[in-house]
């Protein structure tokens, strides 16, 4: 079976030795594929079972029976395909083996690995197990400038007492952040929430945002409005034509418009959150975060993406209205309007930036020429919006 570039890049032989272990392989190089234990089958097991906010029941059946098959020894025999990662050995205190002993409890452990679908941003994720298959930690590794880049600015984040004091969204501590070889390696206390779906509610989005320093500022003169220029200044080819006249659109509409403005986690999805109690919620996936923003990204954010992934191709406009939502809170007194439209300038840009692209690139394109569809009909009509419809 085909391999991903990160899983090559990182262990390029691939074949038995004597600290090399033996995975079972789950998946596929072109979707996603997860790296199982062999043994101990408690581990195989547990590999398997992860909760989301985003994940339905159906899934979660899915998942455990599984997990059944795992734990009787049953999905090793119908898992033909094979593969060797070398860990290195103990006696080796730069190994990769030595790093995770050290970060978690010395001894004996096992772990399985999480390749995601191709994208620029993949980043393997190891998940580690004690013997009786007890996940205690995860394990991320930046393996090309732009994953290595991510990694330590998750560890910025997560690690900032801002982040670290917040009371219902709960964060993973960080166990090691360092070098494995050419690579980087983050090392994270393990928090898995459990079954359910998960709406975080607008004291939850704020208390994040609250994390950076706040402030009320005509758009024009932010350093988000700076940012975002430069990123769809940075655009190439027919998508950074339509970026570019998405520049001037926006700052003749927005620029001199007032935006409350704080921080945002930047990939707040219901697959990057779950349920620990009624009030409380774990949030991982912190590498994107950062301020400055205007209230209210994560809220959208949390609301456009599943949508926007599911199957067909619904209008950027209807897919911003219903991220939106009537009386959302979480947007801090913002214009709903201009934060959809901002929103989608600024998501447009982090997946179309040259050599950096990830997801689905041409919806991303399309997305950006139906924006500026909407913001020259605006401007055309009153130099103002009037609707994202």
């Amino acid at each position: 079976m085909e391999l991903t570039e990160s899983h090559q890049s990182l262990w390029p032989g691939g074949g038995q030795s004597d600290t090399a272990e033996t995975f079972q392989v789950l998946g596929h190089a072109e979707k996603a594929q997860v790296l199982l234990p062999t043994r101990p089958l408690k581990a195989t097991s547990q590999s398997l079972i992860r909760y989301h906010g985003g994940m339905g029941f159906g899934t979660r059946v899915a998942r455990r029976g599984a997990a059944t098959l795992a734990r009787l020894g049953i999905l090793g025999v119908l898992i033909r395909d094979r593969r060797f990662i070398d860990l290195g050995s103990t006696n080796d205190p730069g190994s990769l083996r030595s790093i995770i002993s050290n970060a978690v409890e010395n001894g004996r452990f096992s772990v399985a690995i999480s390749f995601g679908p191709p994208r620029a941003n993949q980043k393997p994720i190891i998940r580690i197990m004690n013997p009786d298959g007890r996940t205690v930690a995860f394990a991320k590794i930046g393996w090309n400038e732009l994953t290595k880049n991510l990694v330590d600015a998750e560890v910025e984040a997560v690690s900032s007492e801002a982040v670290q004091a917040l009371n219902s969204v709960v964060v993973p501590r960080v166990l090691f952040h360092g070098n494995w070889e050419t690579n980087r390696v983050a090392v994270y206390q393990a928090v898995l929430g459990g079954p359910g779906r998960v709406e975080p509610d607008a004291n939850q989005f704020l208390a994040v945002a609250h994390c950076w320093p706040t402030s009320t500022q005509k758009l024009r003169t932010t350093s988000f409005f700076e940012r975002l220029v430069a990123d769809l200044t940075n655009i190439e080819g027919s998508n950074g034509q339509v970026a570019r006249g998405v520049v001037d659109l926006l700052d003749a509409t927005y620029g001199e418009k007032e935006f409350s403005l704080g921080g945002w986690h930047g990939d707040w999805t219901p697959w990057n959150n779950a349920r620990l109690s009624q009030r409380r919620i774990v949030l991982w996936d912190w590498e994107r975060a950062g301020g400055e923003a205007p209230l209210g990204f994560d809220s959208v954010h949390y609301r456009f993406q599943p949508s926007s992934l599911r199957g067909g191709r619904r209008p950027v406009a209807q897919l911003l209205n219903a991220a939106i939502r009537p009386g959302n809170s979480s947007l801090a007194g913002n214009d709903p309007e201009a934060i959809g439209r901002l929103y989608m300038a600024t998501v447009a840009a982090r997946h179309l930036q040259p050599g950096g692209e990830s997801g689905p690139v041409e919806q991303y394109g399309a997305f950006l020429n139906e924006l500026a569809a909407m913001l020259r009909s605006d401007n055309v009509a009153s130099g103002h919006g009037n609707g994202i419809g």
